[in-house]
């Protein structure tokens, strides 16, 4: 929490809104806002043997924990599906992206990703509670397999080729000059999210379906895996940006607004040598 509210912080404060700055703005608030939800909810669960009458309020626990990760999975993929589209396109059609590209695009496309996760989140709380859910009722299968072709069909391919299209454009730019840091930090931030929280998607998909044990062990052993994975992929982003952009010599002091400024500069001065190519070329001759 405290990682992700010194990004916000630093980059409200003291970097301009751009395109990008916008989106890792709402990836920031939307990880430091699951991590709080986990905080609360795990306080709750160790502290129930102590106040009992609580429970009263919230059925079951595990199934807001089930939500919660639901609703983490859901914005993060969203979000680091958009920006890794948006470079893609920047890189692919660079005067397109600076001409044609709605001025408040970022804005729009984060609201918009908020209201669906939202939305989806919330159709899916409410109709798949937690006895339909453990029994698989017709409406529960529907929504879920919605969730399973719009996620892993859909939303999921488009991010793993834009960052593919990005990795070839790392690979063919290192020939004359360094990578830009930001490349690096969506790259790095989309292998962590399907390193941490697809599998786990996958495994809630398969124990719902009744291809894995459709045991209440195997339901706990799920549950507490996904608000573990929810919380560290959420935690994650904070580390790769401090990661990617720290140098190796240099005072502790400003050691993070350093490194989130190198990450974030780094990106604005890539993106205008490939919306101006000709100014490229005259610096390197010059």
């Amino acid at each position: 929490m405290a990682g992700n509210g010194i990004v916000f912080w630093v980059l409200f404060l003291s970097m301009n809104r751009s395109k990008f700055i916008v989106y890792i703005l709402n990836l920031a608030v939307a990880d430091f806002t699951i991590l709080l939800i986990c905080f609360v909810v795990l306080l709750y669960i160790f502290s129930v043997p102590i106040t009992v009458e609580i429970s009263y309020f919230i059925t079951n626990p595990l199934a807001i924990m089930r939500i919660l990760f639901f609703f983490g999975y859901t914005i993060s993929l969203l979000l680091l599906t958009a920006i890794s589209v948006e470079r893609c396109l920047s890189v692919l059609f660079p005067i397109w992206h600076r001409c044609q590209r709605p001025k408040h695009q970022s804005t729009i496309v984060c609201t918009l990703l908020w209201l669906y996760s939202c939305l989806v989140t919330a159709l899916e709380g409410i109709i798949c509670s937690e006895e339909h859910y453990n029994h698989g009722s017709q409406e529960c299968s529907a929504v879920q397999i919605f969730i399973a072709v719009f996620g892993f069909l859909v939303v999921t391919p488009l991010m793993v080729l834009s960052s593919l299209t990005l990795i070839i454009t790392i690979w063919r730019t290192s020939q004359r000059r360094p990578s830009s840091r930001f490349y690096m930090v969506i790259l790095v931030a989309v292998i962590t999210f399907l390193i941490v929280s697809v599998p786990v998607k996958l495994l809630n998909m398969l124990w719902y379906f009744q291809v894995l044990s459709h045991s209440v062990v195997s339901y706990l052993m799920i549950c507490y895996t996904c608000v573990f994975c929810a919380a560290i992929n959420s935690a994650a982003n904070p580390f790769i940006y401090f990661l990617v952009g720290r140098r190796k010599k240099q005072e502790v002091q400003g050691l993070i607004k350093g490194a989130l400024h190198r990450v974030f500069k780094d990106e604005e001065e890539t993106r205008n040598e490939e919306e101006n190519p000709n100014l490229n070329i005259s610096r390197s001759e010059v």
